[in-house]
């Protein structure tokens, strides 16, 4: 069953208003990740505000990455794609790799070979308080256990707070913890 995020957000402002102007990042994101989003997301604020959001977690990681372990081959990153909206540009994105967990019996053996030894993952969610969306990114050690099995231990998080500006007609970033 797949949730549709785009219903809460229209109500908060009119249809119209979603998807206007256009976002200026408020990050400093090396050149790969600001060419990693596609020129069609520049009209859909809420895939703006998910790739601002992941951005910033995946560039702490690799800076994390960098100043403690810069001999070693940086990490792979890994998002579920399950609380994501269906029209996210996936296939865009530079350095990450997607992965579903709706149909385990589907997933290819390659990465079914990670889950047994072990991966970091980030799982992304949404709601909608008070006005403001707010985008939480959690970060996951998972592991297969047994044939069909997914151990999850719970690791660091990151959470994004938005709120739609009507001066601007575009929701800005008010708040990161």
């Amino acid at each position: 069953m797949k949730k549709y995020v785009i219903v809460f957000a229209m109500s908060v402002v009119p249809c119209l208003l979603i998807g206007q102007g256009k976002n200026e990042s408020a990050q400093a994101d090396s050149i790969a990740l600001e060419n990693s989003v596609p020129k069609k997301t520049e009209e859909n604020q809420l895939n703006e505000m998910l790739i601002e959001s992941l951005r910033s977690v995946i560039k702490f990681k690799l800076d994390f990455h960098n100043k403690f372990f810069k001999d070693k081959e940086p990490p792979k990153i890994y998002i579920c794609q399950d609380g994501l909206p269906d029209d996210f540009p996936f296939n865009d994105m530079q350095n990450v790799a997607f992965f579903t967990l709706w149909n385990f019996n589907g997933l290819p053996d390659f990465f079914k070979k990670e889950l047994k030894k072990g991966i970091g993952a980030n799982f992304v969610s949404m709601r909608l308080i008070n006005k403001q969306i707010i985008i939480a990114v959690r970060s996951y050690g998972l592991s297969l256990v047994g044939k069909d099995r997914i151990k999850r231990v719970a690791g660091d998080s990151w959470v994004f707070t938005y709120e739609y500006s009507c001066e601007k007609q575009q929701w800005l970033l008010v708040a990161k913890t």
